[in-house]
């Protein structure tokens, strides 16, 4: 289900499950991408990767199927936050953030001390912009 009202695309990108909450995966506005946060969570068999470093991994790849799915990619990314539940998991996290973004590295903020369900370590969102260059 994609949807436009006006000039803002409220987006639902294949390849990954349909949100339970009431938000879509992406909304496209003016050109930017506002991508709603991902969690460390396989999307074909729905389960939650084990750790810090596989979760960040796995979130960063749902954010990768996401912004393709909108015609961007992470070196588009403008920004990003990363919810962490565990602040002295922050060197571990941040490892697998600079391994997955590569060269590429977009303003970002870290919130540590996050209250998760049971599990879950890490969710981040980005910001993007639409054209890849």
């Amino acid at each position: 289900m994609n949807e436009s009202i006006g000039s803002v695309e409220r987006v639902l990108v294949a390849g990954l499950p349909i949100p339970k909450g009431a938000y879509v995966h992406a909304t496209v506005h003016r050109g930017i991408v506002y991508c709603s946060g991902q969690l460390g969570i396989d999307p074909v068999s729905g389960e939650m990767a084990a750790g810090v470093a596989a979760q960040t991994r796995r979130a960063i790849q749902n954010l990768e199927i996401v912004l393709s799915g909108v015609g961007s990619d992470l070196t588009q990314v403008l920004r990003a936050m990363v919810y962490l539940r565990d602040p002295s998991a922050f060197a571990e996290m941040d490892a697998t953030y600079a391994e997955m973004f590569g060269d590429h590295r977009p303003a970002r903020t870290t919130l540590p001390g996050i209250g998760f369900r049971v599990g879950v370590e890490v969710e981040i969102d980005v910001t993007a912009a639409l054209e890849v260059s």
